[in-house]
Formats: structure tokens, C-alpha cells, sequence
């Protein structure tokens, strides 16, 4: 009964448009900006449309950011780890760092609601296969969480799923 829902529910799912692109840049406007921590932001950007979802099936993928901000405008491009799921229609969720030198992490904190960024993806990193390991141990320091907890999101959100989860996540402070 248990894989008859799923099956329902990933036709539901397949039946939204989807709006990223691994071929393509795509712009999306900001809409919603907060702050996390001393030094890291969530990001909201709007999708085409309310039925849209962002199209990131697989855990353990990324979308690549541009923008021409490099010298004499050339186009920066840095890979950012999405924190929405992919059954959210409307937006998605970007939590970003902001790093004193990073340009890219510089120009997305300085966005304005309505302002664009331009990505492309996903892109997987690793496929998770259900139930591949009994066990798994994953360590993460500062931002490098989010990778971690998109793939234990995955994991958590299948009922078919019987992997254990052992994380250490390490941050220069409390915040």
C-alpha cells in the first residue's frame, strides 16, 4: 500500500511544471530575504509560477550561480546546495554565507527584493540508492551542512528507507 501512494504521489508530483534547467541559465527573482546568523541569509526566489516546482528530484545535487561580477564584468559561476524541497511549488529556498573576498556570495547578499539571479542545474553530486548502506556517518563543517542535510531529508522523507543517520556538524561559533 505503502509504494501505491508513492506511485501516487510522484504522478501528482510529475504533473507541476518544472522550472530549473540543467542545459539552460534561468533567472529568478528574489522575493523574501532573511537573516540567519551573523554571516548567512535565506534567500526565497520565485519560480515562473505557483505550480512550478524546482525540479531537484535527487538529493545530493546543486545548482551553479552566475553573474557577471568578475573583472571588466566577466561571469562568476559558484555552485550553491538548494534547501527546498522539490515537492514545494512556487519558490525555493537558498541559504547563502557571506564570505569577506567571496564575490559571488557578496553580490547575492546585496540583491534587493525583485532583483534576478541566474542559475542552471541541477547537477547531481551522488545518487542515493535506498537502502545501499545500513548505516551512514556523515561529518560537515559550517556550510557544508546543507549538503548533508538535503541528502538526510531525502533519506528521512522515504518511508521505504532504513538507513540510519549518525551527523557531526562542526561551526567556527554557536550561530
Amino acid at each position: 500500500r505503502s509504494s501505491d501512494s508513492a506511485m501516487a504521489a510522484a504522478r501528482a508530483h510529475d504533473d507541476h511544471p518544472v522550472a530549473f534547467s540543467p542545459d539552460e541559465w534561468r533567472p529568478f527573482p528574489l522575493v523574501k530575504k532573511e537573516q540567519e546568523t551573523p554571516t548567512a541569509c535565506r534567500f526565497t526566489f520565485a519560480l515562473p509560477s505557483l505550480e512550478h516546482r524546482c525540479g531537484m528530484e535527487a538529493a545530493a545535487s546543486f545548482v551553479l550561480v552566475k553573474a557577471p561580477i568578475g573583472p571588466e564584468g566577466a561571469d562568476v559561476i559558484r555552485p550553491y546546495t538548494h534547501v527546498s524541497r522539490d515537492d514545494v511549488l512556487g519558490f525555493f529556498v537558498l541559504v547563502v554565507k557571506r564570505y569577506e573576498h567571496g564575490l559571488m556570495s557578496n553580490h547575492i547578499h546585496s540583491l534587493a527584493i525583485g532583483d534576478c539571479i541566474t542559475l542552471r542545474g541541477p547537477l547531481q553530486k551522488m545518487p542515493i540508492v535506498p537502502n545501499r548502506w545500513r548505516r551512514i556517518g556523515m561529518l560537515a563543517a559550517g556550510t557544508g551542512v546543507l549538503p548533508m542535510f538535503q541528502m538526510a531529508v531525502a533519506i528521512l522523507g522515504n518511508p521505504e528507507e532504513h538507513t540510519a543517520i549518525t551527523m557531526i556538524s562542526v561551526n567556527v561559533s554557536v550561530d
